[in-house]
């Protein structure tokens, strides 16, 4: 997930990639753009961010139902957050899937 710079409108931009394992080609790529709800509150990203996760990987589920990722990448922080639980933690517990 990513910020646009000067955007006041709180948007913001979600891409999914999912490579094949072990030779790391892309199998399904996805990018949106999203209207984001929730304010950014220090400490508090998985609130702002994890609904747009799901949204990203219920859209893959829609598009390519037969393939489903083994793990999770989210550029977030899972039990290194200062209260053990970030969004990357979060969005596992969600979705089902280990996360890193």
């Amino acid at each position: 997930i990513s910020y646009p710079k000067q955007d006041s409108d709180n948007n913001a931009c979600c891409c999914l990639v999912i490579l094949s394992y072990p030779n790391m080609d892309i199998i399904y790529q996805d990018c949106f753009m999203v209207k984001v709800e929730v304010p950014y509150i220090p400490g508090y990203l998985a609130f702002r961010e994890c609904d747009i996760i799901v949204s990203a990987l219920n859209r893959q589920r829609l598009n390519m139902p037969e393939i489903t990722p083994q793990i999770l990448m989210v550029d977030g922080n899972g039990i290194y957050h200062p209260r053990h639980f970030g969004v990357a933690s979060q969005a596992g517990v969600v979705v089902s899937i280990p996360t890193v």
